[in-house]
Order: C-alpha cells, then structure tokens, then sequence
C-alpha cells in the first residue's frame, strides 16, 4: 500500500510511514467454533465454498464472479459460490445469475448478516473473496473482507493486481485471478482448489500474518510510531 501512495505522490516519498493498512480482528474471527449447515442452504454437499461477504456496488465487480460460477460449473458442479449482502447492484446480479443459468445452482445469493454472524461463515467456508472491477487506482484497495479472511485462517480470492496481491504471491495465503476471467483461468481456478495441502498450508500462513502484520496490537505499534515521528 505504501508503494501504491508513492507511485500516485511521489512528492511525499520521504514523509510516508509504515501503512495501517487495516486490522484483521483476530479475537472475533478465532473464537467462534459454531459452523453454518451449508448443506441445507446450497441442497447438497459443496467440494468447496467461496464467500463473497460484502457490498454489491458498481465498483466490486461481482459480474465476475458469476461469469466466474458460469466457466467452473461446467467443469466441477459441487464448487460453489456463497454470496452475501446488499447495495445498488443485488438485482442486476441476482438477474445475471439467473440468466446464465447459475442461480440456485452453483451461485446463491443470501440477505445481509450481522457482524457477529459473520466469523460462523467465515468458519464454514473454504475460502474468502474480494472483488473489483478493472480500474487500476481500485488495486489500492484495503476491504474488510481481505482482512477477516486472513484473521479466519481463510485462504483469499482476489481479482486484481497491487499490495494484496503481493501480500497473497509472498506469503502464499491466496489465488489471485486476472480482472478478466477467461475458460482457462476458470480451469487453472478449479485445479487450484484441489489442492487440499496447498490449501491447509495456505489458511496457516494466513492467520499467521494476520497475527504479525494486521492485528489490532500491530496496527497500535504503527500507530505510536507515527506520533513518535511527529513529535520528535
């Protein structure tokens, strides 16, 4: 995230501090054992389950995620898509899905939860996701859900380039996808998720860098280092 600030200002180059980028909320996340039966929700038994918990708006890009379903189903029907929550775009995805043949299939599209339900799907899935559409300045981005998946000891799925891709390819905590998903990033997509002791390995990594860079107690260091600097 520095680096992407600098790029865009290099004229503060020398005036930057380590970035609080966002905290991955440990505590809330680690101490839910209570897991959500998606089996009833989805009517059978998913291989493996992708959470979009967040906004549908203009700039998430959740088209991609169903045009995404669409490709994998044809090539394994038991991986799903969870998605959850509400905003300007619900209709016109929950519309898509439905026009491509994927809704109640391999895509489901549910209400808003509360926060404290959230760490139970975050319990159950297999992996989380963060999505936008393709404008360059949106790599920049610091979502929650980037962060409550690492803080779940979830692997993350994004689809753009910058620091979380970075992060993802250097401590192997994710897959990182291209804005636009062809047939064979689908395929390399569904080959990825059966990869069950890739995948163990990557949840471990996850929740420990949520632990050494993102936690709250991290994010406080920084914090105290900033004013270190001012006050000096």
């Amino acid at each position: 995230m520095q680096k992407s600030i600098v790029n865009r200002y290099p004229q503060f180059a020398n005036k930057t501090s380590d970035p609080i980028e966002n905290i991955s909320e440990i505590i809330r996340f680690q101490s839910i054992e209570e897991e959500i039966n998606l089996d009833s929700i989805v009517g059978f038994k998913p291989r493996f389950s992708i959470l979009y918990a967040g906004t549908f708006g203009k700039v998430n890009g959740i088209d991609e995620v169903i045009n995404l379903a669409k490709k994998t189903l044809q090539i394994d029907d038991k991986l799903v898509y969870i998605l959850i929550g509400s905003g300007a775009e619900k209709d016109n995805v929950i519309q898509l899905a439905k026009d491509i043949g994927v809704y109640g299939k391999n895509v489901f599209i549910l209400e808003p939860i509360s926060k404290n339900e959230l760490p139970k799907w975050y319990n159950s899935i297999s992996i989380g996701s963060s999505f936008v559409i393709d404008i360059k300045e949106l790599w920049a981005n610091s979502a929650n859900k980037f962060f409550d998946t690492l803080a779940a000891g979830k692997s993350i799925l994004i689809n753009h380039e910058g620091w979380q891709a970075e992060i993802i390819r250097e401590y192997n905590v994710g897959y990182v996808l291209p804005s636009i998903i062809t047939t064979a990033d689908a395929c390399k997509f569904v080959e990825y998720t059966l990869q069950t002791n890739l995948i163990q390995e990557q949840q471990k990594n996850a929740f420990s860098i949520a632990k050494e860079k993102y936690s709250l107690e991290r994010a406080v260091e920084k914090y105290m280092k900033v004013f270190d600097k001012v006050f000096k």
